[in-house]
C-alpha cells in the first residue's frame, strides 16, 4: 500500500488533490490511486449525486465531499485537481481550473476540436502548469516496451528498414467489465457547462460518429504520435456511412494505415504491426479494463518464427501507473506522458483526417 512511491528530493509534505466527480471511472481508475500514493493526499472529493456520496465514504472511508466543485477551485491548498466529469465538459471544467492556478490531470479527450482545446491548452502553458491528458494507454508497460523495441529495431537494422504500419481498432464493448464501482441512482444535481461533441464543420449525418471516433480512436492517434512522433502528414481517408473509417498517413517516406470500426467480439481486437524488410512486431493492445493485462508484443522473423515478450509485474494495469504518474509529475520526478501540447497535435491529426473522409464522400 503505498510503499513503492517515496517523497522526491523536491517535495518536504505530501500534495494535495481534488477530484471532480466520483463516478465509475473516477472511482475505479483514480481515486484508489491516488490514495494509495503516499505521495499526495487527497484532500476534497467533488461530487453531488447521494448514491456516489455514500459509496465513497463507505468505501474509502472518506468525508469531506463538497456537492460543489467550486470549493476545490477556491481550496488554496490544493495543488492538482482530477477532473472525472461527462465528456462535454472535460474541456470547459479544465480551463476552469487552470484559470484558477491548479495542475489538472483530465480524462480524454481533452475537448473535441482544435480550436476548443487550445483553449485550456494555451492557459496551461502562459501560467507554466501541467495539463495532462489521460491517454493511459502510454502507460502500459508492453507500449512502453515496444516503442523501446521499434526504436532499437530501427537503429540497428536488425529486421531491414522499416517499411509500413498498420494500426487497427475494431473494438465497442469491453471484453473485460470494469472493477466494482457503483453506479449513480439519480441524475446530476450540479451540472456543468459543456462544449459540443464536433467541430462546428462536421456534417449532422457525421456528428455521432464522430463524438464515437473521439472517445474510441483518439487513443490510436495518440499511439501513432507515441511511436512515431507528430510530424505525420495525412494521405488519405476513406469514410463509411456507418462512421468506419481508414486513413493512411506518412511519416517520412513511412505509410502509417489506420483502420477503425464498430466491432462487438469476445476479443477486443486494437493492435499495431510494425513491418520490416526481413520481420515485423506485432503489439496487441489490451482491453480498456482488464487489470492485469498488458499490451502483448510477438517479434517475427524472416522465418516467421514467433518471439513472445510477457510482463510479469503484478501490478500491470495502465490506469494505475497513470495515476501515480501525474503525481510523479507534480512532484518534478519525470513528465508526464501526454500534455495538452500532445493533445493538440492529436486534435490536429483528428481533424485533417476527418477532413480528408469528408472530401472523398463528396468527390
Amino acid at each position: 500500500m503505498g510503499g513503492r512511491y517515496v517523497y522526491s528530493a523536491q517535495m518536504d509534505k505530501p500534495i494535495k488533490i481534488g477530484i471532480i466527480g466520483g463516478g465509475m471511472i473516477a472511482q475505479v481508475c483514480h481515486i484508489p490511486f491516488l490514495m494509495d500514493d503516499v505521495r499526495c493526499e487527497v484532500k476534497t472529493i467533488a461530487e453531488s449525486r447521494p448514491s456516489l456520496i455514500t459509496h465513497l465514504k463507505q468505501t474509502y472511508d472518506f468525508e469531506n465531499i463538497t456537492p460543489d466543485y467550486m470549493d476545490i477551485l477556491n481550496d488554496p491548498e490544493i495543488e492538482g485537481v482530477v477532473i472525472s466529469g461527462p465528456r462535454a465538459a472535460n474541456g470547459p471544467l479544465a480551463l476552469e481550473t487552470l484559470r484558477a492556478g491548479k495542475h489538472v490531470f483530465a480524462e480524454k479527450p481533452m475537448t473535441h476540436s482544435l480550436e476548443q482545446s487550445s483553449k485550456p491548452a494555451d492557459i496551461a502553458a502562459s501560467k507554466g502548469l501541467i495539463y495532462a491528458i489521460g491517454f493511459m494507454k502510454r502507460y502500459d508497460e508492453g507500449v512502453i516496451e515496444a516503442k523501446r523495441l521499434l526504436a532499437d529495431l530501427i537503429d540497428t537494422e536488425r529486421f531491414g528498414t522499416l517499411t509500413e504500419a498498420r494500426f487497427y481498432d475494431h473494438s465497442r464493448a469491453n471484453q473485460f467489465p470494469p472493477p466494482a464501482h457503483q453506479r449513480p441512482l439519480e441524475s446530476r444535481t450540479q451540472r456543468f457547462e459543456t462544449w459540443p461533441l464536433w467541430p462546428e464543420w462536421m456534417p449532422e449525418a457525421y456528428q455521432e460518429h464522430y463524438s464515437w471516433f473521439m472517445n474510441v480512436a483518439s487513443h490510436d492517434i495518440n499511439l501513432m504520435h507515441y511511436f512515431f512522433n507528430t510530424d505525420l502528414e495525412v494521405l488519405s481517408t476513406s469514410l463509411s456511412e456507418d462512421g468506419s473509417l481508414e486513413t493512411t498517413l506518412k511519416k517520412d517516406s513511412i505509410p502509417i494505415h489506420f483502420a477503425f470500426s464498430k466491432t462487438e467480439t469476445d476479443k477486443w481486437a486494437e493492435g499495431v504491426e510494425f513491418i520490416f524488410e526481413k520481420g515485423r512486431m506485432h503489439l496487441a493492445i489490451p482491453c480498456p479494463m482488464d487489470v492485469q493485462g498488458t499490451g502483448r508484443i510477438t517479434l517475427y522473423d524472416q522465418n516467421g518464427a514467433p518471439n513472445v515478450h510477457n510482463f510479469a509485474d503484478e501490478h500491470k494495469w495502465s490506469f494505475k501507473h497513470q495515476a501515480h504518474g501525474f503525481i510523479s509529475a507534480l512532484a518534478k520526478d519525470e513528465e508526464f506522458k501526454t500534455l495538452g501540447k500532445d493533445g493538440l497535435h492529436d486534435m490536429d491529426c483528428i481533424e485533417r483526417i476527418w477532413k480528408k473522409g469528408l472530401e472523398s464522400t463528396s468527390s
